[in-house]
């Protein structure tokens, strides 16, 4: 019988690909470097050939890039808690405790649009023996403001006006200043890339002919404080302290070379 060579050329080349996978594999057990050349074989030439999909060698390099700010926007989620045995008498209560906090919020310069309610909650509670005994409401007000230094101030205003609960406080980016950051951590990562692209053809005398794709990522964490409602009454003036934000990003470039 005539060996099907059709055959043997296909079979040949999952071999190969199989072993290449494995190679690859090997390599980042013992700990590559973010620094990657893969240059294409013969055997990618041939299923480039057949399929279209690709054509000649490529280097991989993958560039990082970072931009660190200082936060200019605090979110400050504040809490009114009422119990009842009446849930009509635990709503009303609460309601006029948050229109407190909110009048004394806007007394101190805090614009109205600058608040809303994050969550309202109502639910049975009961007792140690599991008899229902009544009602709790809480109603959260999240309150944004590019004032830091009176994050403190709004947290003493609140609780004095009947907020009994501190939810939480973190410190971000206002959308300009984020884009600001964003635009300049991707020049920092598309020109890593490209330095390391130039160390290494210039060493390995190859030559960059273009670039067959680019893929990106972001990395936008934000500083986040929060705080217990005892550890600020018992404060003389709420401390609170701003931190510095950094976006990352890379940026992967696979360039076409000769």
């Amino acid at each position: 019988m005539k060996p099907d060579w059709r055959q043997i050329e296909v079979l040949l080349i999952c071999i190969s690909i199989i072993a290449s996978a494995l190679i690859l594999a090997q390599g980042l057990r013992r700990g590559g470097s973010a620094m990657e050349v893969s240059l294409s074989t013969p055997t990618l030439s041939t299923l480039t050939r057949m399929s279209g999909e690709l054509s000649g060698k490529t280097i991989t390099v993958t560039g990082f890039g970072e931009a660190s700010g200082k936060a200019d926007l605090a979110v400050i989620t504040l809490g009114v808690e009422t119990e009842d045995a009446s849930a009509g008498d635990a709503v009303q209560e609460n309601a006029m405790r948050m229109s407190n906090v909110i009048e004394a919020l806007k007394n101190l310069g805090v614009d109205e649009d600058s608040m809303e309610t994050s969550s309202f909650q109502v639910y049975r509670i009961y007792d140690d023996q599991g008899n229902p005994k009544g009602y709790r409401v809480i109603n959260s007000l999240k309150v944004k403001t590019m004032k830091l230094d009176q994050v403190g101030r709004i947290i003493d205003v609140a609780i004095e006006a009947g907020a009994n609960k501190v939810e939480s406080i973190h410190f971000t980016l206002s959308d300009e200043k984020m884009e600001n950051l964003k635009r300049e951590a991707y020049l920092k990562a598309v020109r890593d890339a490209k330095e390391k692209a130039k160390l290494i053809t210039e060493e390995l005398g190859i030559k960059i002919t273009g670039i067959y794709s680019v893929s990106e990522s972001l990395y936008r964490p934000y500083t986040h404080y929060d705080m217990k409602l005892k550890a600020i009454t018992e404060a003389t003036s709420t401390p609170i302290i701003k931190g510095t934000i950094t976006i990352s990003t890379s940026i992967q470039i696979i360039y076409n070379i000769d």
